[in-house]
């Protein structure tokens, strides 16, 4: 197992709102939805054996979450479907996207670990690996108020240490939506902006071993 980054998942306004969303003075304080992207390059050691490798994420468990359904959806990693989750892991191998929700496992103290299911990187291979807050659950876009945050780290799918390389590089992307999206029409003119910036390894060193 090797630690990776802090992640941060988002669909909140970047700044309180002075009078609601139909207020034009709400302009700069658009809302952004911002997800945590790895590309991991698979680097051959005198190994040409395929690797199966997971990634788990572990957020923090707060009082109140235990309480308020609510505040787990924003504050946590939920869901048991695409159409009541608030996230979605996103692996792209070669073109193929695979979209899976994270299981949660027995929570710890203070946090909560969350692991995707398996996926397999070739030698010599690059692929993307990507958690996403889930717009397409309305209300997760539409509440604004959905704030995760914790670590990374990815392991074997055994768990056990393989000794193999991994060539890592994170980031976090996020995307400026309009006031009005996603209502709009075929004259409308949208407003969209993006942002992303590259996240610290831990230890600071891009090459790794698990």
């Amino acid at each position: 197992m090797a630690l990776l980054t802090t992640f941060e998942l988002l669909v909140k306004r970047i700044a309180p709102t002075p009078g609601g969303p139909a207020n034009p003075s709400n302009a700069p304080f658009r809302r952004v939805v911002q997800g945590y992207f790895l590309t991991i390059a698979y680097i051959p050691d005198n190994n040409s054996a395929d690797l199966s490798i997971r990634m788990r994420f572990t957020t923090n468990i707060v009082s109140e979450d235990l309480l308020d359904p609510n505040n787990r959806l924003y504050r946590g990693l939920t869901g048991t479907s695409p159409t009541n989750s608030n996230h979605s892991f996103v692996v792209d191998n070669a073109g193929a996207q695979t979209a899976t929700l994270l299981t949660a496992l027995a929570p710890l103290a203070t946090s909560q670990p969350f692991e995707s299911t398996p996926f397999t990187i070739q030698p010599g291979q690059t692929i993307s690996a990507a958690l996403f807050p889930n717009v397409g659950n309305p209300f997760v876009l539409s509440a604004e108020n959905l704030a995760v945050r914790g670590y990374a780290e990815i392991l074997t799918e055994n768990g056990e240490p393989s000794n193999d390389q991994l060539l890592i590089s994170a980031e976090q992307r996020g995307t400026l939506l309009d006031n009005d999206y996603p209502v709009f029409n075929n004259t409308d003119i949208l407003d969209f902006d993006q942002i992303s910036y590259s996240l610290p390894l831990a230890g600071g060193r891009a090459l790794i071993r698990i």
